[in-house]
């Protein structure tokens, strides 16, 4: 397995200015999976128009995106790297 370096050098994975990035149904949507265990992972693309959120379990087996909606998709179309 190629290991990609981190491009995000040494920026943080969870933007300080998170509340500012995400829209008010992403915000929502995270304090409703927060209250089931779930935790912010990382914001990939937080410079862009639409950035990801990436949320993980609490055992941190399972990852999901939350959509602009709010909604938590289980099967994101987006490449992890190691």
């Amino acid at each position: 397995m190629i290991m990609n370096k981190d491009k995000r050098s040494k920026q943080s994975a969870i933007p300080a200015d998170i509340d500012a990035l995400l829209t008010e149904r992403q915000r929502a949507g995270l304090r409703r999976v927060q209250n089931f265990g779930w935790s912010l992972k990382f914001v990939r693309g937080a410079q862009s128009a639409s950035p990801v959120v990436v949320v993980e379990n609490a055992s941190g087996q399972r990852i999901g995106v939350l959509s602009h909606s709010g909604d938590l998709q289980f099967d994101p179309d987006i490449a992890l790297r190691a």
